[in-house]
């Protein structure tokens, strides 16, 4: 599946190139398309119910939330128009980019695979941690729980801050 799934990365880092602009212009149309057909499938909906009863309260409502949320999509789309085409343009840049410089898609395994370390040194130090508990024993359980101090939680903390650190700053060098 690795290897699969690499082919496939590969596979669309060089399609990249030419379908980044319509696949954004088709995106952005669908939305609009898919809000207008829940407005008019709500209202249509709403035929079929008495005027009295909550099914068409609730049909009639959702056809003009979808509506309201479809015309300001479309409002919005209008005046940012000029931006949407700027960042098409930038994503065709990028995308031309990452097609020629296909060897940037090792990266996202190379880092995954640095990440495991310091996720088995996290689950030894949390076992660790838990295990300096008080235990505490309940009458008919099987197994004692342990009990952290507070100097045992702030520990815990710092070594989740310190383990979301180092992950993000392994990330963040890819």
């Amino acid at each position: 599946m690795s290897f699969l799934s690499l082919l496939i990365t590969l596979f669309y880092l060089f399609l990249l190139r030419w379908i980044t602009k319509p696949l954004l212009y088709t995106s952005l149309f669908l939305i609009f398309i898919c809000g207008a057909a829940v407005s008019f499938l709500c209202w249509n909906n709403s035929k079929n119910f008495d005027k009295s009863t909550d099914q068409y309260k609730y049909s009639i409502v959702g056809a003009c939330v979808a509506g309201v949320l479809t015309l300001l999509y479309v409002i919005f789309l209008c005046c940012q128009w000029k931006n949407i085409a700027i960042g098409a343009s930038i994503m065709g840049a990028a995308g031309e980019f990452v097609a020629m410089n296909s060897r940037i898609a090792i990266l996202p395994p190379i880092a995954y695979v640095l990440c495991i370390p310091v996720f088995m040194w996290f689950i030894y130090t949390n076992i660790f941690l838990y295990s300096m508990g008080t235990p505490k024993y309940v009458k008919k359980d099987m197994f004692a729980t342990l009990e952290p101090s507070k100097e045992e939680n702030i520990l815990f903390w710092f070594f989740l801050f310190g383990f979301f650190w180092m992950i993000a700053f392994i990330i963040s060098i890819q």
